[in-house]
């Protein structure tokens, strides 16, 4: 027995979809079969036809040539055929269309309830399962930006599409949020906790394995590791210091360079800055980040890194001309009155640093500190006049 209620889906979504193939593209002839059916099981209406009766008892939307069932089930088969989902094995048969296109609201993901917490957290993790493989091949060659923002991307992504099927279950009865990945039959609290669990672990494995691969630190870097990679950062922009001549020595070409070393001293200042509280192991472990070093050998890191930099700096105000020197050394100023508060945080974690770095520091560099006239530097260092 034909349900009339499928004969109802079968109109439904025909008249729901408004471009497809014109009819005479469509088996004319198979298509009156259907449509003979469809008649006989509803019954003719005098002056009505059967869609429009079908229409008129359930309210559907009208579109035109309403009166054509031809056109209605053309559509439905063309839009069938169009996606290309599935192939019809009888058009003349109308149970056989009601079944295809039931199957076709399958195929494209139509619910009438939300997917349950089980099913989203497959669904999901299914779909970043190769992005998660592609964290497990990041090494230092390629932990790059370029090469990391895209995975993150997509893992983001496909997340944060998560969030918003998790937030459709809100007020569903616990036989829908809890429904197992069949969909069939509800899971328990601890069974679902466990799906979750190992999602979760394989994404925190392999984040932490990339961590662990890059020497990425659970506690605050030491001072000789923050000071050698802000100044192997400093290195080129040190270095057009270094090649400042008479005519390239403006307020244009040296603004841009003082920034980056601004930006790059600040973000040192934060790091040392974490570093309050910790054991002396943490403070002052090497650069390798195994053994801990002395305060005389941490000096010395220091004491070099300030050497090339305020020579770098001396020589700037050695070739800039009197009209500019004003604007230049209080561009050159700024980067001082940073290193200041830098070493200021320093010292605040490392007992007797300053006076140890004081004697390393050259005759001219400490001449150039006095020049500028910082006086945060000049008093952390322990300078005199």
């Amino acid at each position: 027995m034909r349900s009339f209620n499928s004969l109802t889906v079968l109109c439904t979504i025909a008249f729901s979809f408004t471009s497809a193939a014109p009819l005479s593209s469509r088996q004319s002839s198979a298509v009156s079969g259907v449509v003979n059916e469809v008649n006989g099981l509803l019954g003719e209406v005098p002056g009505t036809s059967a869609v429009e009766k079908l229409l008129g008892d359930f309210g559907l939307r009208q579109l035109p040539n309403i009166a054509d069932p031809e056109a209605i089930i053309s559509e439905v088969t063309g839009l069938v055929s169009d996606l290309g989902v599935r192939q019809l094995p009888n058009i003349a048969d109308p149970e056989a269309i009601i079944t295809e296109v039931t199957g076709l609201v399958s195929d494209l993901g139509v619910r009438s309830t939300p997917a349950s917490v089980a099913v989203v957290f497959t669904q999901v993790f299914t779909t970043l399962t190769p992005y998660v493989e592609k964290l497990q091949f990041i090494n230092a060659q390629n932990a790059t930006v370029a090469d990391i923002t895209p995975v993150v991307a997509q893992i983001k992504t496909t997340l944060t599409g998560a969030v918003t099927q998790i937030q459709q279950l809100k007020g569903q009865p616990a036989s829908v949020i809890l429904a197992g990945v069949n969909g069939a039959t509800s899971i328990s609290v601890a069974d679902l906790a466990k799906i979750l669990a190992a999602d979760l672990c394989a994404i925190i494995t392999e984040v932490t394995g990339l961590v662990s691969d890059l020497g990425v630190r659970s506690t605050p870097a030491s001072v000789a590791v923050v000071f050698t990679q802000v100044f192997t950062t400093l290195t080129p922009y040190v270095e057009k210091l270094q090649f400042i001549n008479a005519q390239n020595a403006t307020v244009a070409d040296i603004t841009p360079v003082v920034a980056q070393i601004k930006t790059t001293l600040t973000g040192a200042v934060t790091q040392i800055q974490q570093l309050k509280g910790q054991p002396a192991s943490v403070i002052l472990a090497g650069v390798n980040g195994a053994t801990s070093i002395s305060v005389a050998d941490l000096a010395k890191i220091l004491a070099a890194d300030l050497c090339i930099l305020f020579t770098a700096v001396g020589a700037v105000l050695k070739v800039v001309s009197t009209d500019a020197h004003a604007a230049v050394a209080s561009l050159l100023v700024e980067v001082a009155t940073v290193i200041g508060t830098l070493l200021q945080a320093v010292c605040a974690v490392v007992t007797g640093l300053a006076a140890a770095v004081l004697p390393l520091l050259t005759t001219s560099v400490q001449t150039v500190i006095k020049d500028l006239g910082v006086s945060v530097l000049v008093a952390v260092l322990g300078i005199t006049a």
